[in-house]
């Protein structure tokens, strides 16, 4: 089994991996150390927006930006947030971001940032205002609970329907809750929908439907005097605690088992606190992230900057400035195949494929044909064998087509960034600088393409250029034009055609008079015959090289000012050109 293959795996009561999935690239002010980040499950977008509780104290006017980004960084819209106090967002299965405001109202708006409409969560808890809530996956869709600021508990159990009850109130409801969680289990086996609130050492059980909550009594035993924070598994099988003393508790979620009891090393309250799948927890403290499983084994990951973790039903994402990572148990599949001394049948397939790769490369000619196969049809496979041999140009011509065949602007870019870094390990300046350069435009391009609402992402910049002069963009595409060092004479040639397409021929004639034109005068010339305009024309044609003045009057019907200029050049196969092409005139009076 290739070590390479099992680099990123870890062991705690089974096998986990840690890999990457992008590289970021972000094009946000500040960084992700002050920014609240929610990200739709199953991959999908990314809402940030500044932590009110980290603002610095100053007088200012600006409000709040929600911010939604792509998996890669790119901006898909901003939300100028003109309402209430933001107390939770997040969103729901449809991929919809909902914002609960501190009055109750829930804002809701799709992922390019349209406003799609409002619901509020009743009158009782605009009078007592939300000071906490949560989002949660159930059987029903995606729910929401809140908590107000008399401790309150408000639910509904699907955002698309909603449907408002409450669920019963913990003994002594005036004093404070430390934490809480939404626990939703298979109707099928226990009851649906609960909530667990902490209030020091205490866990009550809040089941939607019953009149008085339940006191739970987790076998923690290790002292403590407040429990700081309680999430549940997906599944609502399981559930981790949190407490003063640093310990981490495993266990069911009735708190009839428990699985282990761990000694983290740290007091205070972790930043994010979450399940992998259903076997491992996750615990985000400053800039370390440690998983633990069930049975008490962890591991530690540095990271150099703020990150943030998104939940997945099976998994975990990690989000930084720099990478976007997966955290996930193992398949059992893949685990069979690439464990040690496996004997699974897949562990032999690979294995005959890794030596098919290696004897291949001695018989040259069987190599260059499947080397010819494979770019046809299985560029990984192509890709592969350049990164067994080095071949680090082959390997960025791969990432290129990849980044050439694309439409997400995110796709592009982290292809592009690929191809970039293959030509640095081989020391291809010139393709370094290209790919960058390409890079570039397509990072500009996808702002373009969220500022006017149109495809500017996979234009050449022949092409980008041109439709922001057809957009009126003057100065952003001399912007451009500059930046990518684009030809004078190729940026007045669609300077001149662009004008023309839009019959702007007093524009045209200003254009014209600006400065000598680099790509002369017949480019004016042919955009005026083009659509007709032969007096336009006539403007120009004057001004044509003398070389073929002659034929352009021709060219423009203007047949005695043909004759007249070739007649002054002393040029005699001229006025026999101007005769043969003169439909009827009589050349020898009229000279």
């Amino acid at each position: 089994m290739s070590a390479l293959l099992t680099a990123d795996w870890f062991h705690l009561d089974s096998y986990y991996r840690k890999f990457d999935l992008y590289n970021m690239v972000w094009s946000m002010d500040e960084g992700l150390g002050n920014m609240i980040v929610s990200g739709a499950q199953y991959g999908g977008p990314i809402a940030v927006v500044r932590d009110r509780k980290q603002f610095v104290r100053i007088v200012t006017t600006a409000k709040p930006v929600i911010t939604i980004y792509n998996c890669v960084g790119n901006i898909i819209s901003k939300i100028l947030w003109n309402n209430g106090v933001l107390i939770h967002m997040g969103w729901s299965d449809g991929e919809q971001l909902l914002c609960i405001q501190e009055s109750g109202d829930v804002l809701i708006y799709d992922m390019f940032g349209a406003y799609q409409k409002t619901f509020s969560l009743g009158q009782e808890v605009r009078d007592t205002k939300v000071c906490k809530a949560q989002l949660f996956s159930n059987p029903h869709g995606k729910g929401l609970a809140v908590i107000t600021t008399t401790n309150r508990i408000f639910l509904l159990s699907n955002v698309s329907e909603p449907k408002i009850r409450t669920v019963p109130e913990i003994p002594r409801a005036n004093e404070p809750i430390s934490c809480w969680c939404v626990i939703s289990s298979d109707p099928r086996v226990a009851p649906n929908i609960a909530v667990l609130v902490c209030r020091d050492k205490e866990v009550y059980r809040c089941q939607l439907g019953e009149s008085r909550p339940i006191l739970m009594r987790p076998d923690i035993t290790n002292a403590f005097t407040l429990i700081l924070t309680i999430v549940p598994s997906d599944n609502g099988r399981h559930v981790a605690l949190f407490t003063d003393s640093g310990f981490l508790w495993l266990g069911s979620s009735d708190f009839k088992s428990k699985y282990c009891e761990i000694d983290t090393e740290y007091i205070k309250q972790p930043k994010e606190l979450l399940w992998c799948g259903s076997q491992a927890v996750i615990a985000h403290w400053d800039d370390t992230m440690c998983i633990y499983g069930l049975n008490g084994t962890s591991v530690k990951y540095p990271y150099d900057g703020p990150f943030h973790l998104i939940q997945e039903s099976d998994c975990v994402r990690v989000i930084s400035e720099m990478t976007h990572e997966l955290i996930q148990k193992v398949p059992v599949v893949v685990e069979k195949i690439f464990r040690i001394n496996s004997t699974a049948p897949g562990s032999y397939l690979v294995e005959a494929s890794k030596q098919f790769q290696l004897t291949i490369v001695n018989f040259k000619l069987a190599h260059s044909l499947y080397i010819k196969y494979c770019a046809s049809h299985n560029r990984e496979a192509l890709r592969k064998v350049y990164v067994q041999e080095d071949d680090f140009h082959g390997q960025a011509t791969t990432h290129v087509r990849d980044a050439i065949e694309q439409s997400n602007p995110g796709s592009v870019e982290a292809s592009l960034i690929s191809a970039r870094e293959c030509y640095r390990k081989g020391r291809n300046d010139l393709g370094v600088s290209i790919c960058e350069e390409a890079r570039k435009l397509c990072k500009q391009q996808s702002s373009l393409q969220e500022t006017y609402g149109e495809s500017f992402v996979g234009l050449s910049l022949h092409d980008t250029v041109k439709k922001l002069l057809e957009q009126g963009e003057i100065k952003l595409a001399d912007k451009l034009r500059s930046e990518y060092r684009m030809p004078d004479k190729r940026y007045w040639w669609l300077r001149i055609l662009v004008m023309a397409d839009n019959y702007k021929w007093d524009d045209l004639e200003k254009f014209s008079k600006s400065k000598k034109s680099p790509c002369g005068y017949e480019p004016f010339v042919d955009a005026c015959l083009k659509y007709g305009k032969n007096d336009e024309a006539l403007k120009y044609l004057s001004k044509c090289r003398d070389d073929i003045k002659v034929k352009y009057y021709v060219k423009a019907e203007f047949y005695e000012e043909a004759a007249q200029v070739a007649f002054e050049q002393k040029d005699e196969s001229a006025l026999l050109f101007v005769q043969n092409k003169c439909p009827s005139c009589n050349l020898n009076s009229s000279l």
